[in-house]
C-alpha cells in the first residue's frame, strides 16, 4: 500500500471531502457558487492546516470571509450576505468536526 508522504494532510483532505459531501446535501442550491473542491483545496485546506498547527480550526466568520474573497464579493455584498454565509460555513465546520482526524500530539507536519 502506498503511504502518503504527509499522512495528517491526507486524512484532513479526506475529511474535507466527506464534509463537502454532507454540505452539498444540506445546501444543494449553493453547488454552483464556487464553494467547490477548488475552494476547499486551494483556499480552505491551507487555512485549516495553519489553524490546526496552532491547535484550532478557523471560525465560521473567517471561512465565510475567505469564501467571499474567493468569489470577489464587494465589502457591501459581504455585509449583506454575512449572516447566511456564516451559517453556511458553520454547517460545513460541523460536518468537518465529525469527519476530521484527531489533532496529532506532536506538531503537525504537512
Amino acid at each position: 500500500m502506498f503511504n502518503h508522504p504527509h499522512p495528517f494532510r491526507a486524512r484532513l483532505e479526506a475529511a474535507l471531502e466527506n464534509a463537502y459531501a454532507h454540505f452539498r446535501a444540506d445546501y444543494p442550491a449553493w453547488q454552483d457558487t464556487l464553494w467547490d473542491r477548488h475552494f476547499l483545496k486551494a483556499h480552505l485546506l491551507p487555512e485549516l492546516q495553519q489553524g490546526l498547527e496552532h491547535g484550532q480550526a478557523p471560525s465560521a466568520p473567517r471561512i465565510a470571509r475567505l469564501w467571499a474573497e474567493h468569489l470577489g464579493l464587494s465589502p457591501e455584498l459581504q455585509r449583506r450576505w454575512r449572516r447566511e454565509l456564516e451559517l453556511m460555513a458553520a454547517n460545513f465546520l460541523c460536518h468537518l468536526e465529525h469527519a476530521r482526524p484527531p489533532l496529532p500530539r506532536s506538531p503537525v507536519s504537512v
